[in-house]
């Protein structure tokens, strides 16, 4: 049984490196699952019992190794492809049987074209399928690695030297249940964190818009001041000379030649 151990741990170590596709190492973690994979397929009651019987030892049959020998018959061979009504793609052999026996013509073109075809098809389908089953293990595989494990804190006493040591429940509980406050002490120091962050873009953020309004009331302009309007005293109807205008501005004085002043008479001015 040691020669299907081995090939079933082969097969076992071929078939991960060829799913993962190079993504994945093999690490000594690795190795367990894929030898008691091996081991699990080999060591079998029915394994054992069935290597007995195949090599004719018990019980004692000389025509098992005989009929190994033993060419098979035509009619066998069409029981046996008449067994499944429908071909995936792995049978391609039996595809391209059943269109040489189906189609009269093998030598046209288009017969050669159809077996090319199928081939083709059928070659890769098991590709895809091989590819898509490879990936999705080695995500599952690749999830598995990136979670980190971290000891309880069991609280060892100071007298301990090493050595094999058997925690009740009760001190797992009292590990689990501290790690837990840890946790949540953690939690609450990150949520003040990002409490007092908050703040102090809120006040980052008001301190920019009170500086705008600033700005914007200085370089708004100042308004002008109202102007005075001129009081003017009206005289009453009936007669004949108008009364003088308050805030009139005096007469504007024009000069000579050689720069004296001339006062213009009232008619003028």
């Amino acid at each position: 049984l040691f020669k299907p151990l081995l090939l079933a741990y082969l097969k076992a170590l071929t078939t991960y490196l060829h799913e993962a596709q190079g993504l994945l190492l093999v690490k000594k973690g690795d190795f367990f699952p894929l030898f008691w994979e091996a081991w699990t397929i080999s060591f079998k009651k029915k394994t054992i019992l069935k290597s007995f019987k195949a090599t004719g030892i018990w019980p004692r049959n000389a025509e098992v190794i005989l009929q190994k020998y033993r060419p098979s018959t035509p009619v066998e061979q069409d029981s046996r492809e008449s067994s499944t009504s429908v071909l995936s793609g792995k049978d391609w052999l039996k595809i391209e049987t059943l269109v040489r026996n189906t189609v009269r013509e093998e030598g046209s073109r288009e017969v050669q074209k159809l077996k090319r075809s199928l081939h083709h098809i059928s070659v890769q389908n098991d590709i895809l399928h091989a590819e898509v089953q490879g990936l999705t293990k080695a995500l599952q595989v690749k999830k598995k690695q990136q979670k980190k494990s971290k000891p309880l804190d069991l609280q060892q006493r100071r007298e301990y030297h090493g050595g094999a040591v058997f925690w009740s429940p009760r001190k797992l509980r009292e590990a689990r249940v501290r790690e837990s406050v840890v946790d949540k002490e953690k939690e609450k120091v990150e949520l003040k964190k990002a409490r007092k962050k908050a703040e102090i873009t809120s006040a980052k953020l008001r301190n920019l818009q009170e500086k705008k309004e600033r700005e914007r009331k200085v370089s708004k302009p100042a308004a002008a001041p109202k102007q005075k309007k001129k009081q003017r005293v009206v005289v009453a109807e009936g007669r004949g000379d108008r009364g003088d205008e308050i805030g009139r501005d005096p007469a504007p004085t024009t000069t000579t030649r050689r720069g004296r002043n001339i006062k213009l008479p009232a008619k003028f001015q």
